[in-house]
């Protein structure tokens, strides 16, 4: 997967949508639909750019123009409700909730 790094945002004309990945409890990550092709967003230094909550990416990019903010998150549990893992079919429970830009 590509990868954008924070610094260079304020160069980016628009950012088509921000998936906010919900990870565990409270682990939230960012990837970016920039002109069709996805990029997972990292600090400067190329670690992983991660967060305690969705409003603080919310916060972090709200001086950039962004079309769409989403919520994703994909259960680990498919396999305890009876659906197919995500190694066996190519569908899973992911849930994304479309989220206000402000």
């Amino acid at each position: 997967m590509l990868t954008m790094s924070f610094d260079k945002l304020p160069f980016i004309d628009v950012i088509d949508n921000v998936e906010i990945h919900s990870f565990d409890a409270s682990i939230y990550t960012a990837r970016l639909i920039i002109d069709g092709l996805i990029y997972r967003l990292v600090e400067a230094n190329q670690k992983s750019y991660k967060r305690r909550s969705a409003q603080q990416i919310k916060k972090d990019l709200k001086d950039f123009n962004i079309s769409h903010f989403e919520l994703v998150h994909k259960s680990a549990y498919d396999e305890m409700v009876g659906q197919p893992t995500p190694y066996d079919a190519d569908s899973t429970n992911e849930i994304r909730v479309p989220l206000a830009l402000e």
